[in-house]
Protein backbone atom coordinates (compact mmCIF):
# COMPACT_ATOMS: atom_id res chain seq x y z
CA UNK A 1 0.00 0.00 0.00
CA UNK A 2 1.22 3.47 -0.86
CA UNK A 3 1.32 6.49 1.42
CA UNK A 4 -1.37 8.06 -0.76
CA UNK A 5 -3.10 6.82 -3.89
CA UNK A 6 -2.43 8.22 -7.34
CA UNK A 7 -6.02 9.53 -7.41
CA UNK A 8 -5.49 11.42 -4.12
CA UNK A 9 -2.18 12.79 -5.35
CA UNK A 10 -3.64 13.90 -8.71
CA UNK A 11 -6.50 15.59 -6.88
CA UNK A 12 -3.95 17.41 -4.70
CA UNK A 13 -2.13 18.64 -7.84
CA UNK A 14 -5.24 19.59 -9.81
CA UNK A 15 -5.83 23.23 -8.90
CA UNK A 16 -2.24 24.46 -9.16
CA UNK A 17 -0.83 22.30 -11.91
CA UNK A 18 -3.70 21.16 -14.12
CA UNK A 19 -3.68 17.99 -16.22
CA UNK A 20 -0.49 15.95 -15.97
CA UNK A 21 1.07 12.99 -17.70
CA UNK A 22 -0.04 10.00 -15.59
CA UNK A 23 3.30 8.23 -16.03
CA UNK A 24 5.25 11.28 -14.83
CA UNK A 25 2.85 11.88 -11.95
CA UNK A 26 3.11 8.23 -10.86
CA UNK A 27 6.89 8.38 -11.04
CA UNK A 28 7.01 11.57 -8.95
CA UNK A 29 4.72 10.02 -6.34
CA UNK A 30 6.85 6.86 -6.16
CA UNK A 31 10.02 8.95 -5.80
CA UNK A 32 8.44 11.03 -3.02
CA UNK A 33 7.39 7.91 -1.13
CA UNK A 34 10.85 6.36 -1.48
CA UNK A 35 12.48 9.59 -0.31
CA UNK A 36 10.34 9.53 2.85
CA UNK A 37 11.12 5.84 3.43
CA UNK A 38 14.85 6.54 3.22
CA UNK A 39 14.76 9.76 5.26
CA UNK A 40 12.89 8.05 8.09
CA UNK A 41 14.53 4.59 7.80
CA UNK A 42 11.13 2.90 7.70
CA UNK A 43 8.58 1.70 5.19
CA UNK A 44 5.39 3.75 5.37
CA UNK A 45 2.69 1.11 4.96
CA UNK A 46 -0.42 0.07 6.82
CA UNK A 47 -0.04 -3.40 8.35
CA UNK A 48 -1.71 -6.29 6.57
CA UNK A 49 -1.35 -10.05 6.84
CA UNK A 50 1.35 -11.51 9.07
CA UNK A 51 4.60 -12.86 7.65
CA UNK A 52 7.94 -14.04 9.03
CA UNK A 53 11.19 -12.03 9.03
CA UNK A 54 14.61 -12.97 10.35
CA UNK A 55 16.89 -10.87 12.56
CA UNK A 56 20.47 -10.92 13.80
CA UNK A 57 20.68 -9.80 17.44
CA UNK A 58 23.60 -7.73 18.67
CA UNK A 59 26.13 -9.50 20.85
CA UNK A 60 25.18 -9.52 24.55
CA UNK A 61 22.00 -7.52 24.02
CA UNK A 62 18.56 -7.96 25.56
CA UNK A 63 17.05 -5.64 22.91
CA UNK A 64 16.25 -6.81 19.38
CA UNK A 65 15.46 -4.09 16.83
CA UNK A 66 12.71 -5.16 14.42
CA UNK A 67 10.77 -3.54 11.58
CA UNK A 68 7.60 -1.62 12.46
CA UNK A 69 4.71 -3.93 13.29
CA UNK A 70 1.29 -3.75 14.90
CA UNK A 71 0.87 -7.30 16.22
CA UNK A 72 3.33 -10.11 16.88
CA UNK A 73 2.19 -13.67 16.26
CA UNK A 74 5.33 -15.56 17.25
CA UNK A 75 9.01 -15.20 18.08
CA UNK A 76 11.36 -18.12 17.41
CA UNK A 77 14.94 -18.04 18.67
CA UNK A 78 17.40 -20.66 17.43
CA UNK A 79 14.53 -23.02 16.50
CA UNK A 80 12.74 -22.64 19.86
CA UNK A 81 9.57 -20.60 20.36
CA UNK A 82 9.99 -17.77 22.85
CA UNK A 83 7.03 -17.48 25.21
CA UNK A 84 5.22 -14.14 25.03
CA UNK A 85 5.81 -13.76 28.78
CA UNK A 86 9.59 -13.80 28.18
CA UNK A 87 9.77 -10.68 26.01
CA UNK A 88 8.11 -7.28 25.82
CA UNK A 89 7.25 -5.49 22.57
CA UNK A 90 8.13 -1.80 22.66
CA UNK A 91 7.03 0.97 22.80
CA UNK A 92 4.55 0.03 25.48
CA UNK A 93 0.88 0.52 24.57
CA UNK A 94 1.79 1.36 20.97
CA UNK A 95 2.34 4.98 22.12
CA UNK A 96 5.16 7.51 21.95
CA UNK A 97 5.91 9.64 25.00
CA UNK A 98 3.77 12.38 23.46
CA UNK A 99 0.83 9.95 23.28
CA UNK A 100 0.91 9.44 19.52
CA UNK A 101 0.20 5.97 18.08
CA UNK A 102 3.36 4.06 17.11
CA UNK A 103 4.08 0.53 15.96
CA UNK A 104 6.29 -1.88 17.87
CA UNK A 105 9.96 -1.38 16.94
CA UNK A 106 11.89 -3.65 19.28
CA UNK A 107 11.64 -6.68 21.53
CA UNK A 108 13.06 -6.63 25.05
CA UNK A 109 14.04 -9.99 26.59
CA UNK A 110 12.92 -10.02 30.21
CA UNK A 111 14.56 -11.26 33.41
CA UNK A 112 18.07 -10.30 32.35
CA UNK A 113 18.14 -12.74 29.43
CA UNK A 114 20.00 -11.77 26.25
CA UNK A 115 19.02 -12.68 22.70
CA UNK A 116 20.96 -15.63 21.33
CA UNK A 117 23.92 -14.34 19.32
CA UNK A 118 25.89 -16.45 16.88
CA UNK A 119 28.53 -14.33 15.16
CA UNK A 120 26.08 -12.14 13.26
CA UNK A 121 23.85 -14.97 12.00
CA UNK A 122 20.08 -14.50 11.87
CA UNK A 123 18.98 -16.45 14.95
CA UNK A 124 15.56 -14.91 15.58
CA UNK A 125 12.45 -15.21 13.42
CA UNK A 126 9.58 -12.83 14.14
CA UNK A 127 6.15 -13.38 12.61
CA UNK A 128 4.10 -10.19 12.71
CA UNK A 129 1.78 -7.82 10.87
CA UNK A 130 4.37 -5.38 9.52
CA UNK A 131 3.58 -1.68 9.20
CA UNK A 132 1.53 0.96 11.01
CA UNK A 133 -2.08 1.01 12.20
CA UNK A 134 -2.44 4.22 10.14
CA UNK A 135 0.07 6.38 8.30
CA UNK A 136 0.66 9.62 10.27
CA UNK A 137 -0.90 12.73 8.74
CA UNK A 138 2.51 14.48 8.75
CA UNK A 139 3.90 11.81 6.42
CA UNK A 140 0.89 12.03 4.10
CA UNK A 141 1.32 15.80 3.77
CA UNK A 142 5.11 15.54 3.37
CA UNK A 143 4.58 13.04 0.54
CA UNK A 144 2.21 15.46 -1.23
CA UNK A 145 4.64 18.39 -0.90
CA UNK A 146 7.68 16.43 -2.13
CA UNK A 147 5.71 14.81 -4.97
CA UNK A 148 4.24 18.13 -6.11
CA UNK A 149 7.70 19.73 -6.17
CA UNK A 150 9.01 16.87 -8.32
CA UNK A 151 6.09 17.24 -10.76
CA UNK A 152 6.66 21.01 -10.99
CA UNK A 153 10.37 20.57 -11.73
CA UNK A 154 9.52 18.87 -15.03
CA UNK A 155 8.55 22.22 -16.53
CA UNK A 156 11.08 24.33 -14.67
CA UNK A 157 13.44 26.48 -16.75
CA UNK A 158 16.21 28.00 -14.72
CA UNK A 159 14.23 27.23 -11.56
CA UNK A 160 11.17 29.17 -12.82
CA UNK A 161 8.01 27.06 -12.73
CA UNK A 162 5.43 29.78 -13.43
CA UNK A 163 4.83 33.52 -13.71
CA UNK A 164 2.27 35.74 -12.05
CA UNK A 165 1.63 39.48 -11.76
CA UNK A 166 4.63 39.78 -9.44
CA UNK A 167 7.07 38.04 -11.80
CA UNK A 168 8.61 34.56 -11.98
CA UNK A 169 7.67 31.91 -9.45
CA UNK A 170 10.66 29.76 -8.60
CA UNK A 171 10.57 26.19 -7.37
CA UNK A 172 11.91 25.74 -3.84
CA UNK A 173 15.48 24.52 -3.95
CA UNK A 174 15.36 22.59 -0.70
CA UNK A 175 12.38 20.23 -0.59
CA UNK A 176 13.81 18.51 2.48
CA UNK A 177 13.79 21.83 4.33
CA UNK A 178 10.14 22.33 3.44
CA UNK A 179 9.02 19.09 4.98
CA UNK A 180 11.55 18.94 7.80
CA UNK A 181 9.10 20.42 10.28
CA UNK A 182 6.53 17.76 9.34
CA UNK A 183 8.90 14.87 9.98
CA UNK A 184 9.61 15.14 13.68
CA UNK A 185 12.18 13.02 15.49
CA UNK A 186 9.53 10.49 16.54
CA UNK A 187 8.82 9.61 12.91
CA UNK A 188 12.45 8.85 12.09
CA UNK A 189 13.83 5.60 13.42
CA UNK A 190 17.12 5.61 15.30
CA UNK A 191 18.70 4.04 12.20
CA UNK A 192 17.96 7.26 10.30
CA UNK A 193 20.35 9.06 12.65
CA UNK A 194 23.12 6.50 12.14
CA UNK A 195 22.44 4.77 15.47
CA UNK A 196 22.32 0.98 15.34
Amino acid sequence: MSIITLVEFTDYLRNEIGAQDVTHTSSALAAAEQALNEACARNWTVAGASSARIYSPDCRSSILRIHDCTTITSVVESSSTVNAADYQAQPNNHLSWSGQAEPYQELLRLNGVEWYWSYGLATVTVTAAWGWLAIPSQIVEACKVIGKTLVELRNARGGVVASDVFGPVRSPRDVTGQVGSLIDRRLRRAEAFGIA
